[in-house]
């Protein structure tokens, strides 16, 4: 297994089209990996369909302020 600094040196080696190719692809891993990790915090409350449109109208007036 590499260290993190054996990581970090082999990827600056990439050109930068190809580190960038690279990043895109660890984000959207590490976007599913953190995603899971806090939907396992969250709790499951179910909601209604009555809550979930206050959720998005509240968000709707959020975003006009």
């Amino acid at each position: 297994m590499m260290t993190q600094t054996e990581f970090i040196k082999t990827f600056e080696s990439f050109p930068a089209k190809a580190r960038l190719a690279i990043a895109r692809k660890i984000q959207a891993r590490m976007i599913d990996e953190l995603f899971e990790e806090l939907d396992a915090e969250l709790p499951d409350a179910p909601l209604t369909t009555d809550e979930i449109q206050q959720e998005i109208t509240a968000y709707r007036r959020d975003q006009k302020a």
